[in-house]
């Protein structure tokens, strides 16, 4: 059975590629956008950021394809732009597994609360089960 234990909103991630320790850098807790003038209703603020996420599971004898989705919504639960979805494998033998999802731009619906929705499913589940909600404001400064 696999367990979401973590999931994780920031800037940037790296991995070292001789020890496998994983580095978070600037957690994304809240953005300050800089604004002039009145926005459309629907804009996209051009940062990159990445949602981490770490697994487990008990029995490791198979591989095992873990199916994401993620959706981003404002305060209202309106869901904004398209939901993100990935496939991860998770290896035979490995009882540990950490996602790194690389995502360029987010849309947004003006200032406020938003929350990104983690859910995933292993291959031969019908229904995502959500395990997540990231919080992030959106802050406007003129």
């Amino acid at each position: 059975m696999v367990k979401h234990i973590w999931s994780i909103l920031c800037e940037d991630s790296s991995v070292d590629q001789e020890t496998n320790k994983l580095s978070i850098r600037n957690v994304l807790e809240s953005i300050e956008v800089k604004v002039q003038g009145i926005l459309p209703e629907k804009s996209a603020i051009p940062i990159p950021f990445e949602i981490v996420s770490f697994f487990t599971r008990a029995n490791s004898a198979k591989e095992e394809e873990i199916h994401l989705e993620i959706k981003l919504v404002n305060s209202e639960m309106d869901s904004l732009g398209k939901d993100l979805a990935a496939t991860i494998k998770f290896p035979a033998k490995s009882n540990r597994l950490r996602s790194r999802l690389k995502i360029q731009g987010l849309p947004i619906k003006g200032e406020g609360k938003y929350a990104f929705i983690i859910s995933f499913k292993i291959s031969d589940e019908k229904e995502y089960k959500t395990v997540a909600e990231l919080p992030l404001e959106i802050k406007f400064v003129k």
